[in-house]
């Protein structure tokens, strides 16, 4: 819950619950574990809390959406992070990498007196499988400002137009995530046919 303006005779805020899970309305929730996590201050002095989510169940597991929060010791909320999944499908034994940002918090992400916590949205679902690859291993390079990109192909080896997006992952060489990033393949692309991306 977000509010732009300042409240500067509110002693506390209040938040309604207007629905509850009810198993025979909605999707069956499921677990995951959070296989790794890392946190670190960007040069724009950014938090980043990066790291994996691992499907140990034997369904597949549709990943709605992550959030994250700061938090004093008094319960205080200091700043809060959500965006919908990165991977939205997880095949059961599969890995699916995230990334949270806040901003003007760096110093109270590693204070002593705050904790920070990471939830998720997860549901069992069906599974799903298409027949789309990289054609070859992607190009990568670095833009005028400093961006770094992979570019490459995609082709889609169903019988109906595809638009799939991609989530590109970078390691460190013990592992740890450093980034992660998803884009759309910016159009179509046609039973068989290539479409790049960037």
């Amino acid at each position: 819950l977000d509010t732009w303006e300042e409240l500067p005779d509110a002693e506390r805020v209040e938040a309604v619950v207007l629905d509850t899970f009810d198993e025979n309305t909605y999707d069956v929730p499921a677990m995951l574990e959070l296989a790794s996590s890392y946190t670190y201050v960007d040069d724009f002095y950014g938090t980043e809390l990066v790291g994996e989510l691992y499907n140990p169940n034997d369904f597949p597991v549709y990943l709605s959406s992550m959030s994250a929060a700061v938090f004093w010791e008094d319960g205080r909320v200091v700043a809060n992070s959500s965006q919908a999944g990165m991977l939205n499908y997880i095949e059961p034994g599969g890995y699916a990498p995230f990334r949270l940002e806040m901003w003007d918090v760096f110093e109270e992400v590693f204070d002593p007196d705050a904790s920070l916590w990471f939830f998720y949205d997860a549901r069992q679902t069906d599974p799903i499988a298409f027949d789309i690859s990289i054609t070859d291993a992607p190009w990568m390079y670095f833009d005028y400002y400093g961006g770094f990109h992979m570019a490459g192909e995609a082709y889609n080896a169903e019988d109906v137009p595809l638009k799939p997006y991609l989530v590109g992952v970078l390691y460190d060489a013990e592992g740890n995530i450093l980034d992660v990033a998803k884009d759309t393949v910016p159009v179509y692309i046609l039973p068989e046919g290539i479409a790049p991306f960037d």
